[in-house]
C-alpha cells in the first residue's frame, strides 16, 4: 500500500467529523462539493501517478 492520497482522506474525514462541511445550515452546494473533490483527488492521485511513472520510465 502506498501513502499517496492517505493524508487527503484523513484531513477530509477529520474535517467532516468536526462539522466543517455541515455548516452553515443549509449547506451551500459548493461546500458539499469540496468534500467530494478532496476524496476524488486522493483516489485519482493514487491511481494516476503509478501509471504515469510507469509510462515515463518505459519511455527512457
Amino acid at each position: 500500500m502506498n501513502g499517496r492520497g492517505a493524508v487527503e482522506i484523513v484531513v477530509a474525514v477529520v474535517s467532516l467529523e468536526a462539522g466543517f462541511f455541515t455548516r452553515p445550515t443549509p449547506v451551500p452546494p459548493v461546500v458539499a462539493a469540496i468534500f467530494s473533490g478532496i476524496v476524488i483527488m486522493a483516489i485519482l492521485t493514487t491511481i494516476i501517478v503509478p501509471l504515469g511513472m510507469k509510462l515515463l520510465l518505459k519511455a527512457n
